[in-house]
């Protein structure tokens, strides 16, 4: 089976009826992953209480992150509905922000997991934080464009990946995607 959208909801329903407490998402579907979990959440895990840690606050209300669903900025900590679940965000970049969100949450987005692996096994604190200081049923780490990035500093935490590639839904894309991240893998 392709790496379609299909595939990917197929993946994430399993995922969320194992054991299995986290899973990694990559594919050329750039701004599209994320949303894909939030509507399978949606669908799937209705009355939920979910963490969005991203790198920034600040751009939360962007069209691409969570702008679709949202129509304010929200605060750290400050719940926030989206379809059938309630939300908190905090940033991956701010540590003191991690502490200003519940405790435990049934499931958490960490989106883009890619800035994290430009920088490093030494900058995996959020992720620890995620694990250890937190109680969440779920977590699902998501990439944004995946260049040459070393990902396996994540396998600690991974129990499952996926894949959801644009090849299907929209081959120009993908292929400019593919185009970007060979011309970037070359420098």
């Amino acid at each position: 089976m392709a790496n379609n959208k299909q595939k990917l909801l197929i993946d994430i329903e399993e995922f969320l009826n194992s054991q299995e407490k986290c899973m990694f998402i990559t594919g050329t579907y750039q701004n599209k992953k994320h949303k894909m979990v939030i509507t399978a959440l949606n669908q799937l895990a209705p009355e939920s209480h979910i963490l969005f840690r991203s790198s920034t606050m600040q751009n939360l209300i962007d069209r691409e992150l969570l702008g679709r669903f949202i129509s304010k900025q929200p605060k750290i900590g400050e719940t926030y509905k989206i379809g059938n679940n309630i939300y908190e965000s905090d940033s991956f970049c701010n540590s003191s922000s991690w502490y200003k969100t519940s405790r435990k949450f049934d499931f958490a987005l960490f989106y883009p997991i890619d800035s994290i692996a430009r920088r490093g096994v030494d900058d995996i604190k959020s992720i620890d934080n995620m694990f250890i200081n937190k109680e969440i049923t779920k977590i699902f780490l998501i990439s944004w464009t995946d260049f040459n990035y070393d990902y396996s500093i994540f396998s600690k935490y991974v129990d499952k990946e996926a894949i959801y590639d644009a090849e299907e839904e929209d081959l120009e894309y993908h292929n400019r995607v593919i185009e970007i991240i060979n011309r970037k893998n070359k420098k």
